[in-house]
């Protein structure tokens, strides 16, 4: 009786270690689209801000390029240089172009933003840094296929479609 108690224990243990192990709880986790077309307009909290900006930004880049696009918007949340919230930083004027492209912002493909969603969690709450030499300091990004005269900024890093930008050294 005594072995079988134990027996019962153990396995009970071990659901509950698989269930709670890092993995698991990303994989358990019921995500809801969020609501509304227009990021000026919708209703949105930081976590969902996040995550639609990483969609938008970067769904068909590698896991590090839509890490670096969480980076980057948390990296403004910390800077004196935008707004102090996520949202505030995602809406701010022209600074990401799908906020202000026109078309509605609705998200399309539910396996991406659910990706974009799990790594917003990673970052905002978990405090995740992207795996990149420096990349807590990189404010700003634009895709390769563009030039942009940004004096103030020095380029990082290419990843992806994407480069990578800080604030130049004085």
């Amino acid at each position: 009786m005594r072995t079988l108690v134990c027996l019962f224990m153990t396995a009970v243990l071990m659901t509950f270690a698989q269930l709670v192990s890092a993995e698991s709880w990303e994989n358990n986790l019921i995500i809801d689209l969020p609501k509304g077309n227009d990021v000026t307009t919708s209703d949105w909290n930081e976590l969902e801000c996040l995550a639609v900006n990483i969609y938008h930004e970067a769904r068909g880049e590698s896991i590090l390029g839509q890490e670096l696009v969480a980076q980057v918007t948390v990296n403004r949340v910390n800077s004196p240089h935008y707004e102090d919230h996520v949202c505030g930083v995602v809406r701010q004027y022209k600074q990401f172009s799908w906020t202000h492209d026109g078309r509605s912002d609705a998200i399309k493909d539910r396996k991406a933003y659910e990706k974009a969603y799990r790594i917003a969690i990673r970052f905002l709450y978990i405090g995740k840094t992207a795996n990149i030499a420096g990349a807590e300091d990189f404010t700003n990004y634009h895709t390769v296929e563009i030039d942009p005269d940004w004096h103030t900024l020095e380029a990082a890093v290419d990843v992806g479609r994407h480069r990578f930008y800080r604030r130049a050294s004085a």
